[in-house]
C-alpha cells in the first residue's frame, strides 16, 4: 500500500499542475490524457464522490472547450490537493 500511495502522490504532484497549465494554454488533449489516467487509478484511494468528479471533468475534457474544462477543473483541483495532503499525512 505504501508503494501505491507513493505512486499516487508522485502522479498528483505532477498532474495537478500540468493539467492546469495545459488548460491555461488552451490545450485540452494533454489535459484529457492526464485526467483519464487519474480516473483509472484514483478509485483505489478515493470516495465515490471524488471519483465521480474526476470522471465528470475527464468526460467534459473530451467534448468541451478549454474554458469549460478549466472551470470544471477549478472545482476539482482543491479536492485533489486535499487528497494529496491526506496522503502526505499518511506517509509521514
Amino acid at each position: 500500500l505504501h508503494e501505491m500511495l507513493d505512486m499516487l502522490q508522485a502522479t498528483l504532484d505532477r498532474d495537478i499542475t500540468l493539467i492546469a497549465q495545459h488548460l491555461a494554454d488552451k490545450n485540452v488533449g494533454p489535459a484529457n490524457r492526464l485526467l483519464h489516467s487519474l480516473k483509472g487509478f484514483i478509485p483505489i484511494f478515493c470516495v465515490d464522490a471524488l471519483c465521480d468528479h474526476v470522471a465528470h471533468v475527464e468526460l467534459l475534457s473530451k467534448t468541451g472547450n478549454a474554458e469549460q474544462v478549466a472551470i470544471a477543473y477549478a472545482g476539482l483541483r482543491p479536492k485533489l490537493e486535499q487528497l494529496q495532503t491526506e496522503i502526505d499525512a499518511h506517509l509521514g
